[in-house]
């Protein structure tokens, strides 16, 4: 397509006829909401790309839905791989998904997969669940207090 640039191991087909798994839907939740903080703080580079580790990515997914990425290294790349099919991610390949120092740049087309909407709800949904913990340690102490 004219004004993208070619990127290997693209494939056009599958990026719309496949499916994604609970764990691919999860990870492009966190990667949206990593996107939009990116983009609140303009940390974006020129390409409109965020940069961000996959430390805090990971914790991301464990903060907003309480998952964890996959514990296979395999596993892990194949789940990056099928992101960077949809042109989600900028991944090189050759870097290891096994630390914490790896770095993914997330494209600025995840905005179209994940609206705003979605992204508030989920943002709700975190707060009151940190908000219900809270209820029920107070309600501990008062029941240990009375």
């Amino acid at each position: 397509m004219p004004g993208l640039e070619a990127d290997d191991g693209f494939s056009g087909q599958l990026a719309f006829r496949d499916r994604m798994n609970q764990a691919e839907v999860a990870l492009v939740l966190v990667l949206r909401t990593e996107y939009d903080k990116a983009l609140r703080s303009g940390a974006l580079d020129d390409q409109g790309c965020a940069p961000t580790s996959l430390e805090a990515v990971a914790i991301a997914l464990d903060n907003l839905l309480k998952r964890q990425l996959p514990e296979q290294l395999t596993e892990r790349k194949q789940m990056f791989r099928r992101l960077r099919q949809r042109r989600l991610i900028h991944w090189q390949q050759d870097e290891q998904l096994g630390d914490g120092d790896s770095w993914l740049r997330i494209r600025p087309i995840i905005m179209s997969y994940v609206s705003d909407a979605v992204l508030a709800a989920l943002g709700a949904d975190s707060v009151n669940e940190a908000g219900s913990s809270d209820d029920d340690n107070d309600h501990s102490r008062n029941e240990t207090e009375g």
